[in-house]
């Protein structure tokens, strides 16, 4: 929550996406530690790149500017 309110007063993260942001973030991040402690995203390079790709989703999901 501290990271999305820092976000938010940076004029990264859109007002109108505070409200959704910690729920969206949430789901997406945990729904892929429990993918990726089951094995589910392959060997540790292709979980790397996994990772990555599902950390930009959550950037842009919420909209995030790099001001």
């Amino acid at each position: 929550m501290d990271s999305l309110t820092e976000l938010n007063e940076l004029g990264c993260l859109s007002d109108k996406n505070v409200k959704t942001a910690p729920m969206i973030a949430w789901s997406m991040v945990h729904g892929f530690a429990g993918l990726a402690a089951q094995g589910a995203t392959g060997n540790s390079n292709e979980t790397l790149a996994s990772k990555k790709d599902v950390l930009a989703a959550v950037l842009k999901s919420l909209d995030i500017r790099n001001n």
